[in-house]
């Protein structure tokens, strides 16, 4: 686990958490169907909403949560629900049924001199950079199974054994 020394500092606490934690439940709601919203004006699946609300107000829970002792462990799960939300809006991205459009963006220079062009991007390059991230995201969340699993082999091999055909 992560131990920090020094607590959010109290304008990110109360200026984001509640930012966060509002546009989180426009999101949710969205996805409910309280706030209608139709698939004729989302490419998406509803889902997918739902997961991006569940992001933002998971993590706008996590902020106000800050400093509160007896609350350790449910931000442990809010931010760990952060994170399964947030990984699965990239995984549908990149692995999920359906076309995509991407945009890429190039600059050069800066100011009055600066030239920016914006281009339709290739499918497979959009997929790809939303992939390699959602794998990370996916690696990250399973690395405590990963580690528990890895410590249960090694201490069952024991100390004095070196392995599969040692003599």
């Amino acid at each position: 686990m992560i131990k920090r020394d020094a607590p959010i500092p109290p304008v990110v606490k109360w200026l984001f958490g509640p930012v966060m934690l509002a546009a989180g439940g426009l999101g949710l709601a969205a996805a409910c169907g309280l706030i209608p919203l139709g698939p004729s004006r989302t490419n998406v699946p509803m889902w997918i909403i739902g997961a991006i609300g569940l992001s933002f107000a998971s993590l706008g829970f996590v902020l106000l949560l800050d400093g509160i002792e007896a609350l350790r462990r449910v931000r442990g799960w809010l931010a760990f629900t952060f994170l399964v939300s947030f990984a699965s809006i990239f995984n549908w991205v990149a692995f999920g049924p359906g076309e995509r459009h991407f945009t890429t963006r190039t600059s050069v220079g800066s100011g009055a001199v600066g030239v920016t062009t914006v281009a339709e991007g290739g499918e497979f390059g959009g997929r790809l950079a939303f992939g390699v991230f959602a794998v990370l995201l996916d690696l990250l969340i399973a690395s405590p199974l990963i580690l528990w699993l890895w410590r249960r082999v090694r201490s069952s091999a024991g100390p004095g054994s070196k392995g599969k055909g040692a003599s």
